[in-house]
């Protein structure tokens, strides 16, 4: 179909119809005259498209020049208050992606929807701009933009220590996924608004720490006007838990995932329904507005990667030293800590032939419930009698879900 000539016109003449009708309507809403409309916009899509399939490539060289001059004069000409370029822009805009119908077609029309598209939502993209997206948020844009198109391709994609098991590209993903995880529990929370209030955040905490998140439920907890959906929240972290040891299993080791998923989604599931018979009869918390935070701590992101690595060839050492069983001892007394970055480096050192995969599995799930033990203890040590009591039987539950189904499934 995109053989024929007349169809890639169609596309230029269609891709500048649709700017210009955009452009119109805007004229229209805002009642005043445009320096161009529907059919300026239209032509110049299709004097794009001509040009380049006539006299490449001097001819699509000497219009954009023409409609540049015009956009100059249209520009300077323009004495309304709006003296923006956006129109203007558009323009040239449209000649270019005409020109280029020629030789990409799909390309140009999806391009021409995109413009389409930026200009028909533009009060909620500057809405969204200057009143909703907040200073740290911007930051933590460019800081995570900065992490994974920049940093990222730059590390050596091969192991740097002798076991083979450091490889600064795959470490630096895990760490890129740990913003990003945060980020989206941020953005969750911001756009469904106060209203799921310390649940969401829960879970969204979760992915950074579940246990410090319940650490900041029970001292919540403690005061006067505690929010009764607190023991939600904190179990609600744990639920992130399995959900981000899943995948970063995945990360690091797909075919050890497979071993374990039936444990993991027995666990995780077991929390999850645990969430849900905690909120039946509770009452909606106050609604608070979210607090001007960073979508995501870098600092925890890095601490993460340094335990990752720290751990890894520590698994390493101990086992080539002391054999598979000190390995399982080591695991289980850093999972008190964080199960994620331990469960992380296990999966590594079996990826990197270094341990079976009983033992990879072994170590998960006591890196996974020395870390439970934190949490309850957290709950019932600190926490208020109705906190402990909705907390701690789920956690305890979903751990015993957890290995019976391990067990089963071995």
């Amino acid at each position: 179909m995109w053989e024929l000539p007349e169809m890639r016109l169609l596309v230029a003449l269609t891709v500048g119809a649709l700017v210009g009708t955009e452009r119109e309507k805007r004229w229209a809403k805002e009642e005043r005259a445009g320096t161009a409309g529907l059919r300026t916009f239209a032509l110049t899509g299709l004097l794009g498209g001509a040009s380049a399939l006539l006299f490449p490539p001097w001819g699509t060289l000497a219009l954009l020049l023409f409609v540049g001059a015009m956009v100059v004069v249209g520009y300077v000409g323009d004495r309304s208050a709006d003296i923006g370029m956006t129109s203007e822009v558009a323009l040239f805009g449209v000649a270019i992606v005409g020109a280029l119908a020629m030789s990409h077609p799909e390309a140009a029309f999806a391009l021409g929807v995109v413009m389409t598209s930026l200009l028909a939502f533009r009060d909620p993209l500057h809405e969204a701009v200057r009143s909703t997206l907040r200073q740290t948020e911007l930051l933590d844009m460019l800081v995570f933009a900065l992490a994974a198109a920049v940093i990222w391709p730059l590390l050596p994609q091969q192991p740097i220590d002798p076991w083979g098991v450091i490889e600064p590209a795959r470490v630096w993903r895990l760490v890129v996924f740990v913003m990003a995880i945060q980020g989206a529990g941020h953005l969750a929370r911001r756009l469904l608004g106060p209203r799921l209030g310390d649940v969401l955040a829960g879970f969204a905490g979760g992915f950074v720490s579940s246990s410090a998140t319940i650490a900041a439920a029970v001292a919540r907890s403690r005061q006067p006007d505690a929010p009764n959906t607190l023991p939600a929240s904190a179990t609600a972290s744990s639920v992130a838990t399995f959900v981000e040891l899943a995948i970063l299993i995945w990360l690091a080791h797909p075919p050890l995932l497979a071993t374990l998923t039936p444990a993991l989604t027995a666990g995780g599931v077991t929390v999850l329904v645990g969430v849900g018979l905690t909120l039946l009869g509770v009452s909606r918390a106050q609604a608070t507005e979210a607090p001007e935070a960073h979508a995501f701590s870098i600092r925890g992101a890095l601490l993460f990667a340094l335990v990752l690595t720290g751990v890894s060839l520590l698994v390493v050492g101990v086992r080539r030293a002391l054999g598979a069983g000190a390995v399982l001892v080591s695991v289980a007394v850093a999972g008190f800590g964080d199960a994620h970055a331990v469960s992380a480096s296990m999966a590594s050192v079996h990826a990197a032939g270094e341990i079976t995969t009983h033992t990879a599995q072994l170590g998960i799930l006591l890196a996974l419930s020395t870390n439970t033990l934190t949490k309850c203890g957290l709950a019932y040590g600190a926490g208020s009698g109705p906190f402990r009591s909705r907390v701690v039987p789920v956690h305890v539950c979903a751990l015993v879900a957890t290995w019976l189904t391990w067990t089963l499934s071995s």
